[in-house]
């Protein structure tokens, strides 16, 4: 510190004036002054640039990863974190608010919901293609059933009463195709008559048709467990259709 040969004042070392009075101090000029205040402005000028370098690179690659979130969950998630890091910098003033960390927020928000979209389009879809793979797939085992009974009933003269007799005219392991299509099947047999109930599983039911065949050839599905000859008819999907064989009563 010195004092003021002016006002006596005091002023520090380094001030070329007095800050009261603005009498000239001896021995300090402007080169004495940049001496003492480049130490300290220097390095911080420096930091500053190297952060705000640093934040830029950081914003970019927000908005990167947020294109790519777009197209891929775990881009979009990385891009949520990068952004949320980045504004933790803003609010320390570490780094300068721009818009690219908030574009690669939008994109990456854009993009989770497209894939939740898309998401619940394919449950939607494969759960009518689930249906009708299984209905599809019971009734053609219940076809299958229906041209074994008219072979063995042309070299008996009555019907099979249970499906290992049935095993010869291949019909071979039926549990196997419950466990596929998740139905049971139940035969019964009368001599000139017999009928097949496919239920679906306790899982399966509000869900599957239940599905009914006899000895007229006819498949018919219903909702509900009381299902027989009077239920509407089930048409078949063109690959299950076998125009090649007729069903005899």
């Amino acid at each position: 510190m010195r004092k003021c040969p002016s006002c006596g004042s005091y002023a520090p070392d380094y001030e070329a004036e007095c800050r009261y009075c603005g009498a000239k101090f001896a021995g300090v000029g402007a080169d004495s002054q940049q001496s003492q205040s480049q130490p300290y402005q220097q390095p911080y000028r420096q930091s500053r640039q190297q952060v705000h370098g640093n934040a830029s690179s950081s914003q970019v690659l927000t908005l990167v990863m947020g294109i790519l979130g777009v197209f891929c969950f775990p881009f979009a998630v990385i891009a949520i974190i990068l952004w949320a890091v980045h504004r933790g910098k803003v609010k320390q003033g570490l780094a300068q608010p721009d818009g690219a960390a908030t574009a690669g927020l939008v994109m990456s928000v854009i993009g989770i919901g497209l894939q939740v979209l898309v998401l619940i389009g394919v449950i939607a879809v494969w759960s009518v293609v689930g249906i009708y793979w299984h209905e599809g797939g019971a009734a053609g085992t219940l076809k299958q059933i229906g041209l074994a009974q008219t072979a063995y009933y042309r070299d008996k003269g009555y019907y099979a009463y249970s499906f290992d007799e049935l095993k010869p005219y291949g019909i071979e392991d039926i549990s196997a195709v419950e466990s596929i299509f998740n139905y049971t099947f139940e035969l019964e047999g009368r001599g000139d008559k017999w009928s097949v109930i496919a239920r679906p599983l306790p899982s399966e039911v509000g869900k599957l048709r239940y599905l009914y065949i006899d000895q007229t050839g006819k498949i018919r599905a219903d909702k509900s467990p009381n299902i027989g000859s009077h239920s509407p008819e089930f048409t078949l999907p063109d690959e299950l259709q076998d125009t090649g064989d007729e069903w005899s009563g």
